[in-house]
């Protein structure tokens, strides 16, 4: 009895966190109009209540794990840095490196012992021996995919849905070369890894995670209790999965037979935010995480950002059977690169729409930095975070729909000037260099400070300028069809949730005709 008492503690500390039972949520939803508040008392509902016990441990874990992903990708960071500016003798970077790994060995003795007094407390719980139980049996069924609609638990546990083999991803650029190379790309290493990540896709940070962690788990109750989303994870090329949710739509007919494929910004997750647009509007949504957002693995970095989406539309198109006529991009913030990413592989799209995003990300970067690092910034910037949206928003030649914020606080210059502004200008111009000049670009300025129009913009009647030189008159006029036609302006910030009307959508059906 001893040892089959053993075998099944360390059987539950070897299985998966477990966070709702969804079946719990469903009886409370059927009986109530679910607006925010329900929501959350549904959540409250749903959430496997473990025990103090339990709860303590499971942090200690996770803490100690952060701790040493922490320590294992920065001390060598830090090292290689200290050795290149500093001092490069071998006794100082021994002495420098013996205290994190001191606080290493601590960490995993720390996690070792907290994991199994965590399977001490599961084994005492009624409900998370009854999850594991019917885990197991599904798994040995072969049927882990749909067990992911009846609990939320720690996906690493269930296969992938959708696995991508091989894909093209974005390279930098300007590529290093000279006798300097080599310093430059471990400086570049260092500080991209080392602390520019927190700072350009801080959402990838795990103490962050940990810190959303109950905001998360309600976003995921809503999205695949109560609304019936799909969950399934993507696989790339690398390795990284990508966490994703799926409302198919289709069999309704109308707007469910148009796919939104929403990409979020710096700092949001699918649970949480800009989903709710084209939800309520009643398209079919698709939304996914960042690579190392929520329970999508990996390290977000233009080149596996990139991968990530690419993926993503591979599964939307190869594993869901979408056309690309059917599909739109939305990308709010960081994840217009994302969406004008995607965009750029397939130019068969139904449109795109930019909301609140750069031109690129240097200008953003060297805003917030001192002069004297700009060199430095650039460098970084070059070689692992390439977020040029303006390039690929130019490279596809499809409906593009922007959304510019007037009091958006993130895209804006200490100069008053807009990044956002300076996006819509450079894809506008290159798609129509004979409008959007002189007189014509001036009246696209002009467009870009007032708040949304309601009437619906009037298709001049002269057909379009074909040369830079024509009719002054006609220029001006194709100049504000165009701009009220590829622009919506909002009167809101940067993180306000986007207004279920206008329809941003919809707004891209006039630019098919």
């Amino acid at each position: 009895h001893g040892l089959c008492g053993v075998m099944n503690i360390l059987r539950c500390a070897r299985g998966p966190a477990l966070y709702s039972v969804y079946s719990r949520a469903e009886a409370v939803s059927h009986t109530h109009t679910v607006d925010e508040h329900m929501a959350e008392h549904i959540a409250k509902q749903a959430r496997y209540k473990a025990t103090v016990f339990e709860t303590r441990c499971s942090k200690a874990v996770s803490l100690s794990r952060y701790l040493l992903g922490f320590l294992a990708k920065g001390t060598p960071c830090a090292i290689a840095l200290y050795a290149i500016f500093i001092d490069w003798s071998p006794e100082v970077l021994i002495a420098l490196a013996r205290k994190p790994a001191y606080i290493m060995a601590a960490s995993v003795v720390v996690s070792a012992v907290a994991y199994l007094l965590r399977g001490v407390a599961r084994a005492s719980s009624s409900d998370y021996r009854s999850f594991l139980a019917a885990y197991e049996a599904a798994r040995e069924a072969g049927a882990l995919q749909a067990f992911l609609h009846k609990y939320d638990f720690d996906p690493a546990a269930v296969p992938a849905a959708h696995v991508v083999k091989t894909l093209d991803l974005v390279t930098p650029r300007e590529p290093l070369a000279g006798p300097l190379a080599p310093v430059k790309r471990i400086v570049a290493y260092a500080i991209a890894f080392g602390f520019a990540r927190a700072l350009i896709y801080p959402g990838s940070l795990g103490i962050l995670n940990y810190m959303m962690e109950t905001f998360l788990q309600t976003g995921r109750i809503l999205a695949f209790s109560i609304r019936k989303f799909q969950r399934a994870r993507v696989q790339t090329p690398s390795g990284t999965m990508v966490d994703t949710a799926f409302l198919d739509r289709r069999e309704r007919g109308g707007k469910g037979e148009i796919l939104a494929v929403v990409c979020q910004g710096n700092c949001s997750f699918y649970e949480t935010s800009m989903m709710e647009q084209p939800f309520v509007n009643g398209y079919s949504v698709l939304g996914w995480n960042h690579p190392g957002f929520g329970a999508s693995t990996g390290s977000s970095s233009g080149p596996t950002d990139a991968e990530a989406v690419a993926a993503v539309m591979d599964y939307v198109f190869n594993g869901l059977g979408w056309e690309h006529s059917q599909v739109v991009l939305y990308g709010w913030s960081i994840g217009g690169f994302s969406a004008a990413y995607a965009a750029s592989l397939y130019p068969g799209l139904r449109g795109l729409v930019l909301d609140a995003t750069f031109l690129d990300i240097v200008a953003l970067a060297q805003e917030r930095m001192p002069p004297v690092v700009a060199p430095l910034v650039q460098l970084v910037l070059a070689q692992h975070y390439d977020l040029d949206v303006a390039r690929f928003a130019c490279m596809y030649p499809g409906p593009v729909l922007f959304i510019k914020r007037l009091h958006d606080e993130i895209m804006t210059l200490s100069t008053r000037a807009s990044v956002t502004d300076a996006l819509i200008e450079r894809v506008l111009r290159n798609h129509y260099p004979n409008v959007f000049v002189d007189s014509g670009l001036a009246v696209l300025r002009t467009g870009l400070m007032q708040p949304l129009r309601v009437a619906a913009p009037v298709r001049p009647t002269e057909p379009i300028p074909i040369n830079a030189h024509g009719d002054i008159g006609v220029r001006n006029q194709w100049a504000r069809y165009l701009t009220e036609s590829h622009v919506i302006v909002l009167d809101m910030g940067h993180n306000d949730p986007l207004p279920s009307h206008p329809d941003v959508f919809q707004a891209l059906t006039h630019l098919h005709k």
